[in-house]
């Protein structure tokens, strides 16, 4: 885990040195800027993008509230409030702080508030990589059409190419898979199946019907905006008229 970017916001000199003295001999934090009152801390929170902030509330100009409500919510760090005044400590967790600090508090007490901050950031590195994994992996499976279809015949499983596929047309709440002379019923609907198949060789040309490309003999145009398309395993029907760019397309490839 890379060392946690934290700023330490306090118009006091004495409370910031030991802050900073607290923080100094962790390797697993980095203090990137220190700021003495809320304009300070609101820039320094722009342009650095801390993930933790040690933010005293009482400030001039600006107090702790103040520059939050001036963040946006996606550039808000975990918040870690230190203070004298134990009254703003019911405010303080509205806005979602991680802990609250009361002046002057023990070593061990700022130990343990530190201790959760990291455990809650380590929790968000990890959603935070589960989600761009799993964003990858839908991306490539997305991306890269299948080579094969598994469909369940009787008690067993069997992966079809998806190359041999020749059309599959909608039956109800099934569909059929016709490879060669033969047919799969699988209960899929055809909009599942199409998300598996390569869009350059396979193409819908009715509501029902999908063909691959390289299985079709002939395609006629009979008006209307309906063509009739022959496979090469005999069998024929008639296009819906909202594909009829695509089967002019496919007729003159």
């Amino acid at each position: 885990m890379k060392p946690i970017r934290t700023i330490i916001v306090d118009d006091e000199v004495l409370a910031r040195k030991r802050i900073r003295n607290l923080l100094k001999e962790d390797a697993e934090v980095a203090v990137i800027a220190e700021c003495i009152n809320g304009k300070q801390a609101l820039a320094a929170i722009l342009a650095r993008k801390p993930e933790l902030i040690f933010l005293d509330i009482q400030m001039p100009d600006l107090d702790g509230f103040g520059v939050l409500n001036k963040l946006p919510l996606q550039d808000r760090p975990f918040i870690i409030f230190v203070t004298a005044h134990n009254h703003f400590a019911l405010k303080a967790f509205e806005y979602h702080a991680l802990d609250y600090l009361l002046k002057p508090f023990r070593n061990q007490r700022f130990a343990e508030s530190l201790a959760y901050a990291k455990n809650h950031l380590r929790q968000r590195s990890k959603a935070q990589f589960s989600d761009k994994l799993l964003d990858f992996i839908q991306e490539e499976q997305s991306a890269t059409p299948a080579t094969t279809i598994e469909v369940k015949v009787h008690n067993s499983r069997l992966a079809l190419k998806a190359q041999d596929i020749c059309f599959v047309r909608a039956d109800g709440n099934y569909v059929r898979i016709y490879v060669e002379d033969d047919y799969y019923l699988q209960r899929l609907t055809l909009q599942e199946i199409e998300q598996n198949l390569d869009p350059q060789q396979f193409i819908r040309v009715h509501r029902s019907i999908i063909v691959n490309r390289f299985f079709v003999e002939a395609i006629d145009y009979i008006g209307n905006n309906e063509y009739q398309v022959r496979m090469q395993n005999g069998h024929e029907f008639t296009s819906g008229r909202h594909y009829k760019e695509k089967l002019a397309e496919l007729g003159q490839a």
